[in-house]
């Protein structure tokens, strides 16, 4: 009897800190989890987590970040989380919490931001130009009405001293920026490609705008009159390998 007893009582108080929440990357768990991610100079690094309620209730939830090490990023390195339809810049203290928090409907999963009737989050990671330091940052999320209820993920945002994943070659950053119309793009690929070409995103990770590239080299001029004022990153896609991010801002016309 006195065992049942033990038995029920450790039963019930493994319910009492169930957590609610799980955070996702490309359809698996990795709550509680370290990502290991790649920067370098003048990168811009967004990762997409999927989020899920596993729990019978509404909830309303936060998100905050904690830079782990070093404890101050410094003027070169800046960080932007979306949630919901909207993309929140974070002060340089060594924790931050978004004001607003966001609805979580029960059992249910939130895609990324920008996704249609989701919200979910994307972290945002800027390095400025001849920049590149180790960063390790907790990002947290929790229930509005019970702070103890949360799920969390740590990103290791390692310099790679200006290695990028492919080597794609030579590329410019577009010039102007910030741009009204046109922008040029200097490039001297690697390799001719097969396929490949220049693509934009708004800040949500949305694709907006993509360029074809037909040579292995030379200046390809883009009209970007058709984007709205605001921040915008592209990349080369060369036969399926993907370049580092660069920004772009569009100012008023």
């Amino acid at each position: 009897m006195k065992n049942k007893l033990t038995l029920l009582l450790l039963a019930i108080a493994s319910l009492s800190f169930a957590q609610s929440f799980k955070i996702k990357f490309e359809g698996k768990d990795v709550t509680g989890t370290v990502y290991n991610k790649k920067v370098a100079s003048g990168d811009f690094s967004i990762i997409d987590f999927d989020l899920q309620n596993t729990s019978n209730d509404d909830k309303n939830y936060k998100v905050s970040r904690t830079v782990k090490s070093p404890s101050l990023l410094g003027d070169c390195y800046t960080i932007q989380i979306c949630a919901g339809k909207l993309c929140y810049n974070t002060n340089g203290n060594v924790v931050d919490t978004l004001k607003e928090s966001f609805p979580f409907p029960a059992n249910s999963t939130l895609p990324k931001p920008g996704t249609t009737g989701g919200y979910g989050m994307s972290v945002h990671f800027n390095v400025c130009d001849n920049a590149c330091e180790d960063h390790t940052i907790v990002y947290r999320i929790w229930d509005v009405a019970k702070p103890t209820d949360f799920a969390e993920v740590t990103v290791n945002y390692t310099c790679s001293t200006g290695i990028k994943e492919y080597d794609l070659g030579d590329i410019s950053p577009g010039y102007p920026n910030p741009a009204k119309g046109l922008i040029t793009i200097d490039y001297n690929l690697k390799n001719a490609p097969k396929n490949a070409k220049v693509v934009f995103y708004d800040m949500l990770g949305k694709m907006v705008k993509e360029t074809p590239i037909a040579n292995q080299q030379g200046a390809v001029k883009i009209n970007v009159a058709d984007l709205h004022t605001g921040f915008y990153f592209y990349n080369f896609i060369v036969d399926g390998k993907t370049s580092n991010a660069r920004k772009l801002i569009i100012s008023a016309n």
